[in-house]
């Protein structure tokens, strides 16, 4: 049976339900594109319960994290947020997370919805020998990720607070229709936007969160605010370049070849996987880039990427852009092959469709994504 999520009565009555991560969760509602679009120009509101909550505390939270992740942590203060990566031993992608400071000695670690048990082992098993406490929250606390250009002013106007000074990957506290609420500038979508922890609204008592959502649609839908399911979720974070864990990113890959070595202090005393890293990252051999498709076609994950015939590597990740009305992909390249605005080919059901190479995202920056409000 699939575990159900806050909203889980929402979606049942006005989604296209599917199983995914073992939940059963909207893949959209009015339709794919139409909830892609409202994103990119308006804003859109998804449910996405299904990740993973893990509480960190303790007097040595910090360090046991700093020993856990390859990032430094340092200049990561209360209020603020990082997007990092768990490495193993080999240096390769346990999960990519992003963890809230919550105050000094307490953290909240945000994980993929379909590595929570993995996850949860492998800190388990790398916190030996720290003073720290592990929960696993992840039914207790809703969240919900707002995105798109509206997303701050209609959180300002909702919570009656100035968000023109919060950066990107930073938190705060506030509250919503009496329901009490962490907004986190953070999402998947490559747009502005925030992610809201409703705190006390467990799934066996759901009211809290379906209180924020419903306010949020009901007020801001005029405005072209659309509910969002995971088919838009996908599509949006393609879109930008972003990875999806299993697919782009998983343990036989490291953050060097993925184009995340930006993460990785190699000067860091000491971290899981350190000593592979290091060996890894002048001998990364292929990398992750982007393709554009020049004609019709549109890839998906496992077709074939080749050069005058000669196959050099598979897409990750394919679909079709709502927003480019192209295909667009990502997948990784030797090293001598991976050069943005190189010619090759995409083999999707026995035809070769040309592609360029990119570096994502795919779209205009200034006039799509974060950027542009920056």
């Amino acid at each position: 049976m699939p575990k159900r999520s806050h909203l889980y009565s929402y979606h049942e009555r006005n989604g296209r339900m599917v199983e995914f991560a073992g939940y059963s969760m909207p893949l959209w509602y009015k339709g794919i594109s139409e909830e892609h679009l409202a994103v990119r120009n308006s804003a859109g509101l998804f449910d996405v319960s299904h990740m993973g909550r893990f509480l960190v505390q303790g007097p040595d939270s910090y360090a046991c994290l700093n020993h856990l992740l390859p990032s430094e942590l340092a200049k990561l203060q209360e209020g603020g947020a990082a997007y990092s990566v768990l490495c193993n031993e080999e240096g390769g992608i346990v999960d990519d997370v992003v963890v809230l400071r919550l105050s000094p000695e307490r953290f909240l670690m945000i994980v993929n919805a379909a590595n929570i048990e993995k996850d949860f082992s492998w800190i388990t098993r790398h916190s030996t020998g720290y003073r720290v406490e592990l929960a696993d929250e992840t039914g207790k606390i809703a969240l919900l990720a707002l995105q798109g250009p509206l997303a701050k002013p209609i959180l300002e106007a909702l919570t009656g607070a100035d968000l023109r000074g919060m950066k990107r990957f930073t938190h705060r506290a506030t509250d919503i229709d009496g329901a009490r609420v962490i907004l986190s500038r953070t999402g998947y979508t490559g747009e502005d936007g925030f992610e809201l922890l409703v705190l006390d609204s467990p799934v066996s008592d759901p009211e809290k969160a379906e209180k924020v959502w419903d306010r949020i649609l009901s007020e801001y839908g005029s405005r072209g605010v659309l509910p969002c399911g995971l088919g838009a979720r996908d599509t949006l974070r393609l879109e930008a370049g972003l990875c999806l864990y299993g697919q782009d990113i998983d343990e036989t890959t490291g953050p060097f070849e993925a184009n995340l070595g930006w993460l990785v202090s190699l000067e860091k005393k000491d971290f899981v996987g350190k000593a592979a890293l290091e060996a890894r990252k002048g001998n990364r051999g292929r990398r992750r880039m982007g393709l554009e498709m020049e004609a019709g076609g549109i890839p998906r994950h496992g077709c074939e990427v080749l050069i005058e015939g000669r196959p050099i590597g598979t897409v990750t990740s394919g679909t079709f852009s709502p927003l480019l009305k192209k295909g667009i992909a990502m997948g990784y390249l030797p090293e001598a092959d991976a050069s943005p605005g190189g010619r090759v080919e995409v083999s999707i059901r026995a035809k070769r469709w040309p592609a360029m190479i990119t570096n994502p995202p795919f779209y205009d920056t200034q006039r799509y994504g974060w950027r542009r409000t920056a």
